[in-house]
């Protein structure tokens, strides 16, 4: 299991669902915001997050890890 310890201690939740969707919550709303330097993430993006409550579904983990563990292997194989 990944340590979800994300240096986020002052937030006082003990529930590993809410400390990532908290986690996720923060992630999406800063990157959201146009800093003036990189990109942004686009507003539909955040919205559609914010509509589900910044929660992520076993089907949508199941993708996510799928997709970054492909995206890995293709990378180390060059």
């Amino acid at each position: 299991m990944l340590d979800i310890d994300f240096g986020l201690k002052e937030w006082n939740e003990l529930d590993p669902k809410e400390i990532v969707r908290k986690y996720r919550q923060f992630v999406y709303e800063t990157g959201a915001v146009d800093a003036g330097k990189g990109k942004t993430i686009e507003k539909k993006i955040v919205e559609k997050a914010r509509k589900k409550g910044y929660k992520i579904s076993r089907v949508e983990r199941f993708r996510y890890r799928c997709r970054y563990f492909t995206r890995l292997n293709t990378q180390h194989s060059l």
